[in-house]
């Protein structure tokens, strides 16, 4: 049987024929379409199928990619100090990555950058927890608000500090300094053996901290360690120094533990190539500090007060701290120590006095110096004048507790004493410094000269335990006692 279509066709021709109808209708049909229309339809076929693609694929980046873009995000805020934006691209990172310390930690920290402290330390806590392993920054921040703080710590206070450090510690990046830390409430532990161990192990990561192995090594009476530690410390920084001539920083402590085991040349030596190299007020501070370290080390009778020392060596030492105060005019230290010498030799007290007003003859009347000459002022008896001269440093912005105290004594022994403003220095050095002798005796005695006998007798009981010359204060707390009592004696 045939058909047109298949008529004069073998009959695997007539197959072929079949299968291929599909392909002749397709080319009849595209060969009566327009073909501008095909080409410009074509792309937009094309730009459909590649927008579903990256849809597809925008679906299923992972959450980490996201939540790093996002942190990079938060980096670029915290550059461009957009606290706000900041916050919320951390906000975003924490609910794509909820277990993420790192984040929430900086959240945290945006938090109390904005005022929302109680919420950002609430974070921290929970970052920090008090029996329990955390994240390492937080538990450092944690310490140091501790170590901030001026409450007395309990012992369960003390155990949490110790736990939050040696969280820290774990932490590459905080390992030294949250072991130095550690040294430190050793120290206040009065557990020296614990210190130095803690500060040992800190200065193997940072020779830095070797500055505080030292001290401790001396007070153990391990002088010869303290020595070879100065050494190590000094060859470490020397040999920084030399692939580095210009770090300035690497230079002073070079300086500092080459003068710390007596090698006050080369310590000199390395601050003076620095004042060449790269002048500055950095350099010839830690220069006028070596001549106070110097002073210090070859003069320690100003410190014991014991005055064997002839007169020469008085004049030597005296030429090291006019050196430092050459080189820094504003020299605490330095300035601290001429009243020590002047009270040690009468002889230069006119002479260290001298000095100082030389200061202020050549327009170096900083706070310091009418610090300095109302110390000796004081010394020789003048309450007066040195009055004066503290209340002119007050005025030129010293306010240290140091200050404050000297003139509140000043104040209240002058010719004309004015108790309520002596007493109220006396409060604001208290506050600088809490429960510190000097001041609570200072105190004392304005309570005494005001008649308020029983909170002088508070303060007297609590400074004369701790006063290097508690004479004066102990005939004053009798007198007290008799004002209260009645009786000459002064009760158990």
């Amino acid at each position: 049987m045939t058909n047109a279509a298949s008529e004069g066709l073998t009959m695997w021709e007539a197959g072929l024929a079949i299968l291929l109808t599909p392909f002749r209708w397709f080319g009849i049909w595209l060969a009566n379409r327009h073909w501008v229309a095909f080409w410009l339809g074509l792309p937009t076929i094309l730009f459909l199928l590649v927008f579903l693609i990256f849809l597809r694929l925008g679906a299923t980046v992972p959450k980490t990619e996201l939540a790093e873009m996002y942190k990079q995000l938060a980096t670029d805020a915290v550059a461009d100090s957009n606290e706000d934006s900041d916050f919320r691209w951390l906000q975003k990172v924490s609910q794509l990555t909820p277990d993420d310390h790192e984040t929430m930690y900086k959240m945290a920290q945006s938090m109390l950058k904005q005022g929302d402290t109680a919420l950002g330390v609430d974070l921290i806590k929970r970052l920090a927890p008090r029996n329990d392993s955390g994240y390492p920054q937080a538990h450092f921040w944690t310490a140091l608000r501790m170590l901030d703080s001026k409450e007395p710590m309990s012992k369960a206070d003390l155990d949490e500090l110790r736990h939050h450090l040696t969280e820290a510690s774990e932490e590459r990046e905080l390992e030294a300094e949250a072991t130095a830390c550690l040294g430190e409430l050793a120290i206040r532990e009065g557990n020296l053996q614990d210190a130095a161990k803690y500060f040992t192990e800190a200065t193997k990561v940072n020779k830095y901290w070797s500055k505080m192995l030292i001290p401790t090594l001396l007070s153990m009476g391990k002088k010869d360690e303290a020595i070879a530690v100065a050494e190590e410390a000094r060859e470490f920084f020397r040999e920084v120094t030399q692939s580095d001539p210009d770090d300035v920083a690497a230079r002073i402590e070079w300086s500092r533990y080459a003068s710390a085991i007596g090698k006050f040349g080369e310590a000199e030596a390395a601050l003076r190539d620095a004042q060449v190299r790269m002048p500055g007020e950095r350099v010839d501070k830690a220069l006028s500090m070596l001549f106070v370290s110097r002073y210090d080390q070859e003069f320690p009778a100003t410190a014991t007060g014991d005055n064997a020392l002839s007169q020469a060596d008085f004049e030597e030492g005296l030429g090291y701290l006019e050196e430092a105060l050459r080189l820094d005019p504003d020299n605490a230290a330095a300035l601290s120590r001429l009243p020590a010498l002047a009270e040690l030799s009468p002889a230069l007290r006119s002479e260290v006095k001298q000095n100082l007003q030389q200061a202020l003859d050549k327009q170096h009347a900083t706070s310091i110096v009418h610090f300095g000459i109302g110390l000796i002022d004081a010394f020789e008896g003048n309450a007066d004048a040195a009055t004066l001269h503290f209340e002119l440093a007050s005025a030129q912005g010293l306010q240290t507790a140091q200050l404050m105290n000297n003139l509140a004594w000043s104040i209240a022994y002058s010719e004309m004493p004015r108790f309520e403003t002596a007493l109220e220095l006396a409060n604001k050095a208290l506050a600088m410094q809490p429960e510190r002798p000097e001041i609570l005796d200072t105190r004392g005695h304005i309570f005494a000269k005001m008649g308020r006998h029983i909170e002088a007798i508070a303060d007297l009981e609590k400074a004369i335990p701790n006063l290097a010359r508690p004479e004066a204060s102990r005939k004053l707390l009798r007198e007290c006692y008799e004002a209260v009592t009645g009786k000459a004696t002064q009760p158990n």
